[in-house]
């Protein structure tokens, strides 16, 4: 949401930078435009000072409006017939935009994370309920997890066929922490394992799960003694 956020405030800051470097000016374009300004800005003067004074008439004593039309007045004038162009022309742009973006059938927002990513921190969430229901006692917390992975099959696969998890139990009969990762090598690698412990739950890269599940067994042995 942030990030939409940033991309509507100075998303076109973005736009110029990868544009700016490839506009190039055209010298005759140039003349001719400032030739055009400063002949609209005399005939426009002369034109405003002539019909000011037309109905201005004889200016009273006192009177705080300027005898003669002033060239700021001219200027004001011009710089607002500028700001029209450029509003008109920023009015067509978005309105041939949302113009294309209602023909493009393509969707406006795109959710780049995958099914797999939600699914992962959806089974740690659960797993972790089942735990701590079960007051995390080693047989209760390893029924109630079988039960939570065996009643959200995808596709009718398996739950253990999918899902990697790993139970560590100290000697006391209760569980310190459950691994829960893809059986899957790539999808393993892409969105890591879930460590659910009492304390809460943790992520981490695939690379690390060997060694996490061996300080933590080693931990759950030094607990016991």
């Amino acid at each position: 949401m942030w990030h939409f956020l940033t991309l509507m405030v100075i998303g076109w800051l973005s736009f110029l930078r990868r544009v700016l470097p490839e506009v190039s000016l055209n010298p005759s374009a140039i003349w001719f435009a400032g030739i055009c300004s400063g002949f609209l800005l005399w005939s426009g003067q002369k034109f405003c000072a002539w019909l000011y004074g037309h109905f201005r008439g004889r200016p009273a004593a006192g009177s705080l409006w300027p005898a003669t039309w002033p060239w700021r007045w001219t200027v004001g004038l011009y710089c607002g017939l500028w700001l029209l162009f450029l509003a008109s022309m920023s009015v067509t742009g978005v309105s041939h935009q949302i113009g294309w973006l209602v023909r493009s059938g393509q969707p406006v927002i795109e959710n780049r994370r995958s099914r797999e990513f939600y699914e992962i921190i959806t089974k740690a969430h659960e797993l972790k309920i089942e735990c701590e229901v079960s007051d995390w006692e080693s047989p209760s917390v390893r029924k109630a997890c079988e039960k939570s992975l065996g009643s959200h099959n995808r596709r009718d696969e398996a739950a253990f066929e999918r899902w990697h998890v790993v139970f560590i139990d100290n000697k006391a009969g209760l569980t310190e922490a459950v691994f829960i990762s893809y059986r899957d090598p790539e999808l393993r690698r892409k969105h890591g394992y879930r460590r659910i412990t009492p304390a809460g739950t943790t992520v981490g890269p695939a690379d690390r799960l060997p060694d996490d599940i061996r300080a933590c067994s080693a931990k759950a042995e030094a607990t016991a003694k």
